[in-house]
């Protein structure tokens, strides 16, 4: 939101939809599946989590506390599941493709692949679906599908898009990507670790794998590695809010804010952790024996009442938690870089920010919940 009161004096807060409460990254529940099925997928969209795994197991939650098992109509493992367009599609053995639109009641697809799917994502207006032999099946409406082949043998685990760029990859250090998800373009991932999940964020992509392997890119075509702080498989990332969060094998998750320097986490299960998912409220991952691990999330800050007293710039916004807010500011929107100015601890109310050094020039600001 920009509001200018002259040509010099302008402010922007950035946001995103939501944030992580300060310390929620240690403060995980363990919450009751139903079921000792491992769980290696789940997702959210129209307001419900969706969780699946191994003989087809399915689950659903609307708040991620309490989950209910549904009938899938298959016991062939499901490895993955994605939401877009209005619709939940779940993949994997045996060219197992299944779509939702309520977790509840499944219809399968064709696919034409008779070998495991083993990732499903949906990014740019498009599902992928990605597996066994470097298949990738994509998808405008997730019922009719087109096999494409991504010109290596590996079979992949992840995929991702951002920047015009899709991204895959997988066994022993397998890595594509491809500008329309029709013609791939082998790269060279620098590792030979199997590479599971790729995430976007902070103009980089970031890819991990087994053993705690970590590479990352600005671009999807150049790599180069990183130092994840773990030795423990690494089976899923997300970037949230401006926050990579990855987890693995027993009971693994990292987080790290540039992608570079990581911080383990505290989640209270030693059962590997296989998928993550962020609702409107809350972060679930799941995992092998049935795990699921919940912690909540906070409605980023909102714009209140912006001011100017006397020669000081000053604005309010509403902090909605006790969480830690850094406030950052641009001179011009086209700087490469936020630069630090203050931080400020949430109360649940209103915090009024001023800043006297934005005198007769245009400054632009951002609140983001830590």
């Amino acid at each position: 939101m920009r509001l200018c009161r002259s040509a010099l004096v302008c402010f922007f807060l950035f946001s995103g939809l939501i944030g992580l409460q300060a310390g929620s990254l240690d403060n995980w529940t363990l919450r009751t599946s139903g079921t000792t099925n491992d769980l290696f997928g789940v997702a959210y969209g129209n307001g419900i989590f969706v969780a699946v795994g191994t003989n087809g197991i399915t689950l659903t939650s609307a708040d991620s506390l309490a989950w209910t098992s549904r009938a899938s109509g298959t016991t062939n493992d499901l490895n993955g599941i994605a939401f877009g367009d209005g619709s939940f599609v779940a993949v994997g053995d045996l060219g197992t493709i299944l779509t939702s639109a309520d977790g509840v009641t499944w219809t399968p697809r064709a696919s034409g692949f008779p070998s495991s799917y083993h990732t499903i994502a949906h990014a740019n207006g498009l599902f992928l679906a990605a597996g066994f032999g470097g298949t990738i099946a994509t998808s405008t409406n997730a019922v009719a599908w087109t096999l494409h082949s991504a010109g290596i043998t590996n079979a992949l685990h992840s995929v991702d898009y951002a920047n015009g760029v899709y991204v895959a990859a997988g066994f022993r250090g397998g890595m594509v990507t491809s500008a329309d998800a029709v013609a791939w373009t082998n790269r060279n991932s620098g590792v030979s670790a199997t590479l599971y999940a790729t995430a976007y964020g902070n103009g980089a992509f970031v890819t991990a794998g087994f053993q705690g392997t970590m590479i990352a890119s600005p671009d999807g075509l150049t790599w180069s590695g990183r130092n994840s702080s773990s030795t423990n498989s690494l089976r899923s990332a997300i970037n949230l809010n401006g926050t990579f969060v990855v987890t693995g094998f027993r009971g693994t998750i990292l987080s790290s804010s540039d992608g570079v320097l990581w911080t383990n986490r505290v989640s209270g299960t030693t059962n590997a952790l296989r998928a993550i998912a962020v609702g409107s409220t809350n972060l679930v991952v799941v995992g092998h024996r049935g795990t699921i691990v919940q912690t909540a999330l906070v409605p980023a800050p909102r714009l209140e009442n912006p001011r100017w007293v006397g020669n000081n710039s000053s604005f309010s916004f509403i902090s909605y938690s006790e969480a830690t807010y850094t406030i950052e500011y641009k001179d011009t929107l086209t700087a490469p870089s936020w630069t630090f100015l203050r931080t400020a601890l949430g109360t649940g109310g209103i915090i009024s920010i001023s800043d006297a050094n934005a005198i007769s020039r245009s400054r632009f600001y951002r609140a983001r919940a830590e």
